[in-house]
């Protein structure tokens, strides 16, 4: 039963089928609904698939800006934005 499914709107507004008063199954509402879920959990699925390579990017770029900075500015200070930088990529 389709009733309680809540799916965001791409205009921010949430749908709910709870809501209506008559079975949305088969109608074109419901098929945009649930094309639209499908296109979002690929998106999100494509997102989470490529961090990794983002984090990698991330770290090396870092090693990059350090070498070319380290005689502008002072080496600790480089060090100590490499290491924020480490721990932030670690977290994500």
């Amino acid at each position: 039963m389709l009733s309680g499914i809540e799916i965001d709107h791409p205009s921010g507004q949430p749908w709910s089928s709870g809501t209506c008063s008559h079975n949305l199954r088969g109608t074109p509402i419901m098929k945009d609904i649930v094309a639209y879920s499908r296109i979002r959990a690929d998106q999100v699925e494509l997102i989470y698939r490529h961090v990794p390579m983002g984090i990698l990017a991330t770290l090396l770029n870092g090693v990059i800006l350090t070498f070319l900075h380290w005689n502008v500015v002072q080496p600790r200070a480089l060090l100590g934005w490499y290491g924020v930088l480490v721990l932030v990529s670690a977290l994500r």
